[in-house]
């Protein structure tokens, strides 16, 4: 009987000192990778492709753009006519493994305290064609990469047209074409910098 009253006095202050039945403060829900929205809109594709960029992160990078393992689509880039003529044959095969590793090696040129940024003349909503699942972003762009590699400049201007599809309600970019800036030969292009950083 001692033992009883014993083992019942030690169970009521244990369950009293470790508040087992209060509530505690919910974690905030795992939305996987940091930064990554789920893909559910076209509109957030861009924002997660903007944030890939200035937060130098080449696992969400990659994950806006399409593959037939995901989204059932290839990904497929059109360089400016400035990279073609710079770079004969250096976009010939390139798909979204060349873009991972370009990336990569843009970031590993980019110091820690060092960040990258992306500006779309346009609202992330504004799309020139928006159907239930396919849209068309068409955008200026200003995009800045603070590397260290010499002879290659940190600014690219240029226009962007992205294709947009969604796959098993997810969005992804299939179709990515960069246009040269037509207001200024003097500026260089996104595809310039991805020619550059591609070796």
């Amino acid at each position: 009987m001692k033992i009883t009253c014993k083992i019942l006095i030690l169970l009521s202050i244990t369950l009293i000192g470790c508040d087992f039945f209060s509530t505690r403060t919910p974690e905030p829900p795992d939305t996987g990778r940091s930064g990554f929205l789920p893909p559910t809109t076209a509109s957030i594709v861009l924002t997660n492709f903007i944030n890939a960029i200035k937060d130098k992160n080449s696992e969400n990078f990659i994950a806006c753009l399409s593959d037939t393992l995901t989204y059932n689509l290839n990904f497929s880039f059109v360089p400016s006519s400035e990279a073609l003529v710079k770079f004969p044959g250096k976009f010939n095969i390139w798909n979204k493994n060349s873009e991972l590793r370009c990336f990569n090696s843009i970031l590993a040129s980019i110091k820690d305290n060092n960040s990258p940024n992306l500006v779309f003349s346009k609202s992330l909503n504004e799309f020139e064609i928006l159907t239930s699942d396919s849209a068309v972003f068409y955008s200026n762009y200003l995009l800045h990469i603070p590397h260290s590699k010499e002879n290659i400049p940190t600014e690219f201007e240029g226009t962007i047209q992205l294709t947009l599809n969604l796959y098993n309600q997810r969005w992804s970019i299939s179709k990515w074409i960069d246009i040269s800036s037509m207001e200024d030969s003097l500026k260089f292009s996104w595809s310039i910098l991805k020619a550059s950083f591609s070796d």
